[in-house]
């Protein structure tokens, strides 16, 4: 009976993060579905790597300051109206301004890593758009969350994806005596228009605050910009560093082979395997995240470093119960297509699915660490952590896309995880072996 109750305690909060995700999940994956059979390869595997550019350049932008503002609001604020100053949300506009400007600079660069997206105009479009209204819209989501504000949420979860659908499925469609296909401009276009319509939720957020608080936004951009750009960028610094060290990695592993001249062919095959990777682990990470957080964060308060390292290796391990069936399928679905029991695709797909599918136990424990480790005093340390996990990730990236091409970078992502639990070994050092050393929150 017990162990009953104890299986079904670990499942509930995943099939809480499976349904109130399932319908921004589904039309995602219709979107994946519609985008990899009626874009050629090639322009499949471009797009997925424009994509992953732009969520990079958005997460650069937000620098972390969701986050913060979230952890600041005082619990009986549900509102923006006396809980924050406007002036805070607008911390954002120097990483965005710093971003893009580094953007563009790489983009002009001499032989640059990103010159196959000079070819395309809207793909830059794309990409600094998203560096503005990305932060926009991790704001309004924690700022819904805080409210309890359950429309605003379902709005930001689901209509830029709802939007996403009609423009690529119906719209073809009901064009098609015009020979409207699609294409990697029209998806582009498609993507652009669903993040205007992500700016037009946040400035309906601000109305529906009220009119005043609207204006007030409205009028204070410009000279908090002006008198706080310096003191703003010092002063979370360390949150745009650890966004660049943490995101880069693992958001260029496309470019990466994109420029090798290995394996191109392969392009397609590794971005969809790219994007289920991405799958498994956001719905693996909320579900650690709602089921052990808190605990883990009690924990960090009385335990040791070392100890408490122990405590958050048991807990990563209930991932397994979503992981580990899916590894399963893929395993047995590519089984299948090799003992002919269904029709084989020429496709290396789900063998690079599998490669990446091994990193996903050790990322789990990553996750449920980044949690206590945003909460340390000891950013220094931090900081040295990601940036020998980055050095390494980045050699390993480009000796494994030029030499082995998209299976030897699949293998690369699957011991990324385990590259930055050994990164954290070398920089807490000095404090895992203090039977006395608690973490301070």
């Amino acid at each position: 009976m017990s162990e009953h109750w104890q299986s079904k305690k670990l499942l509930v909060p995943l099939a809480s993060v499976l349904s109130s995700q399932s319908v921004g999940l589904l039309f995602y994956l219709l979107v994946q579905y519609i985008l990899v059979t009626r874009l050629t390869p090639p322009a499949y595997g471009a797009f997925i790597a424009c994509n992953t550019l732009a969520l990079l350049v958005g997460q650069l932008s937000t620098a972390g300051l969701d986050g913060k503002i979230l952890s600041n609001l005082p619990l009986s604020t549900s509102t923006l109206k006396t809980g924050i100053a406007i002036t805070q949300i607008l911390e954002y506009l120097p990483f965005s301004i710093l971003t893009i400007l580094g953007y563009l600079f790489i983009l002009n660069l001499h032989d640059s890593p990103l010159s196959y997206l000079k070819n395309t105009p809207l793909a830059s479009i794309y990409i600094l758009i998203n560096s503005v209204v990305q932060p926009l819209l991790s704001i309004t989501m924690s700022l819904a969350d805080r409210g309890k504000n359950i429309y605003l949420s379902n709005s930001i979860l689901i209509g830029p994806w709802c939007l996403r659908v009609a423009l690529l499925l119906i719209v073809p469609i009901a064009f098609s005596r015009f020979s409207l296909g699609l294409t990697y401009e029209y998806t582009l276009i498609s993507y652009t228009l669903s993040v205007a319509l992500i700016f037009c939720i946040f400035l309906s957020f601000l109305v529906y605050n009220g009119f005043s608080l609207f204006l007030s936004f409205s009028s204070k951009t410009l000279a908090f910009t002006l008198a706080h750009l310096g003191k703003s960028v010092w002063r979370n610094k360390s949150y745009f560093l650890m966004n660049l060290l943490v995101m880069s990695p693992v958001a260029l592993a496309p470019t990466f082979l994109i420029n090798s001249s290995k394996d191109l062919s392969l392009v397609p095959s590794f971005s969809f395997a790219y994007v289920l990777l991405g799958i498994f682990q956001s719905v693996g990470s909320q579900y650690l995240i709602r089921q052990h957080s808190a605990r883990i964060l009690y924990l960090s308060s009385i335990l040791p470093l070392r100890k408490l390292f122990f405590h958050v290796c048991s807990a990563a391990r209930d991932s397994l119960y979503f992981y580990l069936p899916c590894f399963v399928f893929v395993l047995l679905l590519y089984a299948a297509q090799i003992f002919r029991v269904i029709p084989a695709y020429k496709t290396p797909t789900l063998s690079l699915t599998l490669v990446m599918m091994a990193g996903l136990y050790p990322s789990a424990v990553v996750t449920l660490l980044h949690q206590i480790i945003n909460k340390l005093s000891l950013m220094r340390c931090h900081l040295l952590a990601r940036l020998i996990a980055f050095v390494l990730i980045i050699f390993l990236m480009f000796i494994a896309s030029s030499t082995s091409g998209a299976y030897g970078l699949s293998m690369v992502l699957a011991i990324y995880p385990v590259i930055v639990l050994a990164s954290y070994a070398i920089a807490f050092s000095p404090f895992l072996w203090k039977p006395d050393c608690a973490i301070l929150l």
